[in-house]
């Protein structure tokens, strides 16, 4: 089934705001997920479908007991380049590290081709 971007986009920050990762079946099976500006211990990037899916289930084991996501303030926007979309979100939440609240904003830059 092929998706717009602005689709994807969609579905993906659903994704984050519900289970912390993006649905694995957004990516091809040599999708690409870059990490230009991130937090030490985070690679660079992670190639394919495959250790996308890996990273993401080995970040969500034990979730719940350090952070619940309370609300997301999400805007998607639309680019130049029809198959490009960024998805600006801001979580709102709970860290039981801390216990305290947090809010952290993220840009993404999305690029959907063939659908």
């Amino acid at each position: 089934m092929s998706r717009t971007p602005r689709e994807v986009a969609e579905e993906a920050a659903r994704s984050l705001v519900a289970d912390g990762g993006i649905a694995d079946d957004l990516f091809a099976a040599d999708g690409v997920l870059a990490w230009p500006f991130r937090i030490p211990g985070v690679p660079a990037e992670i190639c394919g479908r495959d250790a996308i899916r890996a990273h993401f289930k080995a970040l969500s084991e034990g979730r719940q007991e350090k952070i619940t996501i309370e609300n997301a303030d999400v805007k998607i926007r639309e680019t130049d380049d029809a198959g490009v979309v960024m998805i600006e979100m801001t979580q709102h939440g709970h860290s039981y590290i801390t216990n305290s609240p947090f809010q952290i904003t993220t840009l993404s830059v999305v690029r959907v081709c063939h659908g």
